[in-house]
């Protein structure tokens, strides 16, 4: 059986505040890799969609 599922549990954004559904891997220079939505990307690279 499969850990991912279809029932829209799937990561949150890991930005501070923020509880949206997590959309993109972004680098950020100071924490390394970070899963968050579209809207928190804050200008850095996205590295993958989520």
């Amino acid at each position: 059986m499969s850990a991912q599922t279809d029932d829209g549990s799937g990561p949150t954004c890991g930005a501070l505040g923020c509880t949206d559904p997590a959309d993109v891997a972004i680098d950020h220079p100071k924490h390394g890799e970070r899963i968050v939505c579209g809207g928190c990307t804050g200008g850095y690279p996205v590295i993958r969609h989520v």
